[in-house]
């Protein structure tokens, strides 16, 4: 379909024709760079990295030039995180961007985590708030990809407020996944959509058995660094609270300062409810993309 200007001048009109061949060559760049950015999961099938990428339909002679170009830029950021995500391997550590368990996990299960994931921080593009936990949990984001969050939250008979919509995955085998804590933190957040939630250490690190948590290792804090750099630049905007110590001493690493929330693990229930109810409620300013 060709691509009309009405209702304006010769000289917006060429800056508009601009804005929209930028986009063309923006996208075309993203979705051919996804040909070559693929990889070989453990279930031997090769899998995209990358989604096409569509800027969100604003009409372009509202936008600058510069504001078509930060939203192909933050599409790349987004890529780049999730390259960053796939990449971590170490020992007594489960990736669920990229490994697989045939005795836990469907066969498709990473390439579907990182759908849920890409659309929960598509859905969260807009946040006020960054809360940031400690580390993935086998019973919660091992599963759904989702930081906090169980995939009976997801699929269950009662999904949250902003999954009803969504054409979300199961990865498990069998009924799916409940998360005591993540049921603690979206009874508290209910339906608000200006906090988004991540981990300091993004990936599950477990004990003797898979289905089990642990700490994350220094050293471990410090590989997932990068990855942190990258999620933070995704949400500039928004104010970073750290869930639990171990979260704010990696982001007071970073330089990054942090108030302090309580962690609802190990009794810490009703002080994360009082953290959490006393952050001010924003309504977002929605982005072009993500």
């Amino acid at each position: 379909m060709p691509f009309r200007v009405t209702c304006l001048s010769d000289s917006e009109g060429e800056s508009v024709l601009f804005k929209h061949r930028l986009v063309k060559i923006g996208e075309a760049w993203y979705n051919a760079s996804q040909c070559h950015r693929s990889s070989v999961g453990q279930s031997g099938r090769f899998v995209n990295v990358r989604s096409s990428v569509r800027l969100r339909p604003v009409a372009l002679e509202k936008l600058s030039v510069r504001q078509v170009a930060d939203a192909l830029f933050l599409r790349y950021k987004m890529d780049r995180l999730f390259d960053l995500l796939m990449a971590f391997q170490g020992g007594g550590v489960f990736n669920p961007y990229r490994d697989r368990d045939p005795a836990l996990d469907c066969f498709d299960a990473p390439a579907i985590r990182r759908a849920n994931l890409r659309r929960y921080l598509d859905i969260f593009a807009d946040a006020a708030y960054v809360l940031m936990g400690e580390a993935a949990g086998y019973a919660g984001c091992r599963f759904s990809g989702i930081p906090f969050t169980g995939e009976v939250q997801l699929l269950g008979p009662e999904p949250l407020p902003w999954a009803t919509a969504g054409d979300w995955g199961q990865t498990s085998l069998g009924a799916p996944w409940r998360e005591r804590s993540a049921q603690i933190v979206w009874s508290a957040l209910d339906d608000r959509q200006d906090c988004v939630l991540w981990n300091a250490f993004p990936w599950h690190p477990f004990k003797d058995k898979p289905l089990s948590n642990r700490r994350p290792r220094v050293r471990e804090l410090r590989q997932a660094t990068d990855v942190l750099r990258c999620f933070l630049s995704l949400f500039s905007q928004a104010q970073v609270y750290a869930i639990g110590r171990v979260s704010q001493g990696v982001l007071q690493d970073l330089g990054v300062k942090a108030a302090y929330i309580r962690h609802p693990s190990y009794g810490g229930k009703r002080a994360f409810v009082a953290g959490v109810t006393a952050l001010p409620k924003r309504r977002p300013s929605r982005r072009l993309s993500r």
